[in-house]
């Protein structure tokens, strides 16, 4: 059987105790709302990292090559917590397992797999979840998933990107052919079966990518997030956006300022899209999903500011195809991809107009997935 290690020679003699594999993410609908407590609607897709590791227990390093970045870090166990670049992701993981006081030896590790890095689907959490999991299997520490995702997300925090946990919990959760409305205040997870018939989802990559810590993100947390303590003055229950309405915003415009007021109205409205999407995927009503989706990517824009030219272009390019029910940006936003509901049996016709106009107006080659959802991340393969 050939496998993505068999040919390496980075490491003599490499023979994997263990495999995982862990999946990128998709979010259907439901962006910046997390970090408020509120609702998203992820998956796990099919595209994802891989690792392979063997211990070496008589070494204090811990040695890791990236395929896709064709490059090898070796990490000290004494000492961790200043490297730089992709393999920060990993330092933090282990800086996490040292605060719990988690056994740790030697290893070395082979990553590579299909999940197309700086895209948008989440390839920091796959590698951090993925990693973890791995540590866990290794060492047989018997971490729980709700752990790991407190662990993961606190070593990506790191790198000073303030988001919410649905990455983290899409990755370790994701169920083939199902999204997950997860509450963030609750941290409930219901499975929805994401029975999408004649249609599929497809991501434009607008292959743009404005570095988010760098790019205004935790400024928009920071903003939206003064509202409530201005509004607990007079609903002394509101402690996130969760607790906020549109009645309570509109009735109290003049006491908020006017940009944390447009971040709170989109919070607010993008909760309220979560849940009529779950409803309308339910219901096989295509139509009303993808108008939210359009909603969605409006909001975005205009009021949450965290869309650019690139992906409203390839918005908008979507917007005269019949055969494209909705479309929006991804993520958190200033580039990367857009998610698109489109009919299976126009799929070809759909990615060729799109990808033109994309490419006349930008001179920029859009990346294009054909995605499915899959299941969560998994030790695939131990050493017999």
């Amino acid at each position: 059987m050939t496998t993505f290690w068999t040919n390496s020679d980075i490491f003599e003699n490499f023979e994997p105790d263990l495999v995982v594999k862990s999946p990128g993410r998709i979010n259907l609908i439901g962006e910046h709302t997390d970090y408020h407590q509120g609702w998203v609607f992820p998956g796990a897709i099919q595209l994802s990292i891989n690792l392979a590791f063997q211990k070496n227990p008589f070494s204090n390093q811990i040695r890791i090559y990236s395929a896709s970045q064709k490059e090898q870090k070796v990490l000290s166990l004494d000492n961790f917590i200043d490297e730089q670049g992709w393999v920060k992701y990993l330092s933090g993981v282990l800086e996490a397992c040292r605060q719990k006081d988690l056994y740790l030896n030697g290893m070395d590790i082979i990553i590579d797999g299909d999940l197309p890095i700086g895209a948008g689907l989440s390839s920091s959490s796959s590698l951090t979840c993925g990693f973890l999991l791995g540590l866990d299997a290794l060492f047989q520490w018997n971490l729980t998933k709700e752990e790991m995702i407190k662990m993961a997300s606190s070593a990506e925090y790191q790198m000073g990107l303030q988001g919410g946990l649905m990455d983290q919990t899409a990755i370790l959760y994701g169920k083939k052919d199902h999204l997950i409305l997860l509450d963030n205040q609750t941290e409930e997870k219901i499975f929805i079966e994401a029975a999408l018939d004649n249609h599929e989802l497809i991501l434009f990559d607008s292959k743009v990518t404005h570095e988010l810590v760098a790019s205004n993100y935790n400024q928009r947390r920071m903003e939206s997030e003064s509202v409530p303590s201005l509004l607990s003055n007079i609903y002394p229950g509101v402690l996130s956006l969760r607790d906020v309405t549109t009645e309570m915003l509109e009735k109290n415009k003049t006491i908020l300022p006017d940009i944390p007021f447009q971040r709170a109205a989109f919070v607010v409205e993008e909760n309220r899209r979560v849940l009529m999407s779950v409803s309308a995927l339910q219901n096989k009503d295509f139509e009303l999903l993808g108008r939210l989706m359009y909603e969605s990517h409006e909001g975005l824009k205009d009021k949450y500011e965290v869309s650019c030219a690139e992906l409203d272009l390839l918005v908008d390019a979507t917007k005269d195809l019949k055969e494209v029910k909705g479309a929006r940006m991804m993520g958190g936003g200033f580039g990367v991809c857009t998610i698109n509901l489109v009919e299976k049996s126009s799929s070809e016709k759909v990615i060729e107009k799109v990808s033109n106009a994309y490419l006349k107006a930008t001179k920029i080659e859009a990346g294009v997935y054909q995605v499915q959802l899959s299941d969560a991340a998994e030790v695939t393969w131990f050493k017999r």
